[in-house]
């Protein structure tokens, strides 16, 4: 009998769990339920405003580095950037030689009470400025190497040149620049070419009609001596040609050789006196993209230019335009009295560079931009 009950007790200890285990296991966490993502409605109004970008420009006169600026700021703005220009002129806030110009502008002291997505420098006299505002990322938009502007050694010359050892992101419009900026200083650069916009560079009416005479014009701020105007001038002085000049700072002396002048164009009006012209003579000794050869070839003529920087970017020698070594007056006029007196040459040139200009347009680069921004 006794044994029968030390046999029950046994099976019972088996069956029966101990109460310090059950109670283990009612203490043990349950399992959170699975939560699901956000859908879009109930992302932070924070995540889905524009970006606030601003460029900083050294000021609102015409000039071909603000009017590249304007094509990203109102192209950016369309695609839904809230896009903020920042001069650091006080006096001028006004961009009105640039068409459809819908950007707001502010000044360098309203700008730094603001916080912006991204902040642009757009000339060595701005970078400084730029690095001070606040901002979640700042780039340079070099167009040119600036140094060069300035006699070497000079302040200017060693305050320009310093500002490409600036913690920036890099990009450029042009590969010489993307090459120097590589083996001087060591940046990489993002890549945003210059396009031509065709509502603004085509053929169109002439402002008078085109006579027995060729016509040759010549673009550049007379007083920059960098432009190689005083050369240009040279270059026609005794040529079968009639002469005309645009200039946006300075007029012709009394000597120079002009047949008709043209002061601070607006630039909706520069198709015209394009367009009324057969070559255009630019001997410039520095530039970054050389935008008025090809603004040229989009209004229906062609070009006689100098080898500087930025012409290998779309010119090729005898196929678009004519090539001349830098500085050679001789070479320059050799050449333009060539197309002056082969108007087989000068159709053959003429119809290259139309084609030339449908491989330069905006939305590739106005793409890469977006993507940087986004």
């Amino acid at each position: 009998m006794a044994a029968k009950k030390r046999r029950k007790r046994r099976r019972n200890s088996r069956t029966v769990k101990p109460i310090h285990k059950r109670k283990r296991k009612l203490l043990k966490k349950k399992k959170r339920p699975h939560r699901k993502p956000k859908s879009k409605r109930q992302r932070t109004v924070a995540d889905q405003r524009p970006k606030t970008i601003g460029y900083v420009i050294p000021s609102c006169d015409i000039s071909g580095g603000v009017a590249v600026i304007c094509q990203h700021v109102n192209r950016l703005q369309a695609r839904g950037f809230n896009m903020v220009l920042i001069s650091m002129d006080q006096t001028l806030n006004n961009i009105d030689w640039f068409p459809q110009q819908k950007v707001p502008i502010i000044t360098l002291e309203h700008a730094s009470q603001l916080h912006f997505d991204t902040v642009v420098a757009t000339h060595w006299s701005t970078a400084h400025p730029t690095l001070q505002l606040s901002a979640d990322r700042k780039v340079y938009f070099v167009q040119s190497i600036e140094s060069r502007f300035y006699p070497e050694g000079s302040a200017e010359y060693e305050a320009a040149k310093q500002t490409y050892s600036l913690p920036f992101i890099y990009m450029t419009e042009a590969r010489w620049i993307q090459n120097w900026l590589l083996h001087n200083n060591g940046h990489t650069s993002i890549y945003v070419p210059n396009g031509i916009d065709e509502t603004l560079f085509h053929p169109t009416e002439h402002i008078e009609p085109k006579r027995d005479k060729v016509r040759v014009l010549l673009e550049g701020p007379i007083l920059n001596p960098l432009k190689g105007m005083a050369e240009a001038f040279r270059v026609v002085r005794d040529l079968d040609c009639e002469v005309w000049c645009v200039s946006s700072n300075g007029e012709p002396d009394p000597e120079y050789r002009c047949d008709r002048f043209f002061s601070h164009v607006p630039m909706e009006h520069m198709k015209h006196i394009y367009s009324s012209c057969d070559i255009l003579l630019k001997l410039s000794y520095v530039e970054g993209f050389f935008g008025p050869p090809m603004e040229m070839m989009a209004c229906g003529g062609t070009a006689v230019v100098g080898n500087c920087t930025g012409h290998e970017e779309y010119i090729i020698d005898g196929h678009n335009a004519l090539v001349v070594p830098l500085g050679d007056e001789e070479a320059a006029k050799a050449g333009l009295n060539r197309l002056i007196q082969n108007p087989q040459l000068r159709h053959q040139l003429t119809q290259n560079g139309q084609a030339t200009v449908q491989n330069w347009r905006w939305d590739v680069t106005i793409d890469t931009l977006f993507r940087l921004f986004s």
